[in-house]
């Protein structure tokens, strides 16, 4: 039985939009900020991704938590206009 969930990550292609979305206008606060830089053997296992690279927020608020992230490496794909 499921009894709750840790947190939500959320990849995004701009994490200060993301930031002003969450924290500034749906006031989430800033748990804590972290990244890990290309090389980091165990960001790549979690990841299932080579030569990962990002920096992320874990933002709290009520009984959610959301972790952001910002991929520098591998290059993010476009994001379509729109979305």
């Amino acid at each position: 039985m499921i009894r709750g969930v840790h947190h939500t990550a959320i990849s995004t292609g701009n994490l200060e939009r993301a930031l002003a979305f969450y924290r500034d206008l749906l006031g989430f606060r800033v748990l804590s900020e972290f990244a890990w830089p290309v090389g980091t053997e165990t960001a790549d296992k979690i990841t299932g991704l080579r030569d990962s690279s990002a920096r992320a927020v874990m933002l709290h608020a009520g009984n959610a938590v959301i972790e952001l992230f910002e991929y520098a490496s591998p290059t993010p794909r476009p994001t379509p206009p729109m979305r």
